[in-house]
């Protein structure tokens, strides 16, 4: 019923946002080219309601992919050294 979405990846693609909702001075919005969707704001957290679109609206409304058909390298964050302290330093300074 809504759609989560991480703003940056999509930034990465060209598209802006205006992460401050609308009761704090902004427009909480996301922009596609020229067309600007507001954004829900719930208190918490900006976010899309969303339903699988019928075939009327398909003909009566403009459609956006928001995720790239493109492959997108994985990044690994947890990735890292094993080496837990300095071979030089005696264990009883660390």
């Amino acid at each position: 019923m809504e759609s989560l979405h991480v703003p940056f990846q999509s930034m990465r693609h060209g598209l802006k946002f205006d992460m401050t909702p609308p009761l704090y001075g902004g427009t909480g919005s996301m922009s596609i080219n020229d067309d600007i969707l507001p954004l829900n704001f719930d208190g918490e957290k900006l976010f899309l309601s969303i339903s699988k679109p019928t075939k009327e609206d398909y003909e009566l409304y403009d459609c956006y992919e928001l995720s790239s058909a493109l492959h997108t390298p994985t990044i690994h964050p947890h990735h890292h050294s094993k080496k837990t302290m300095n071979k030089n330093i005696p264990m009883i300074k660390w």
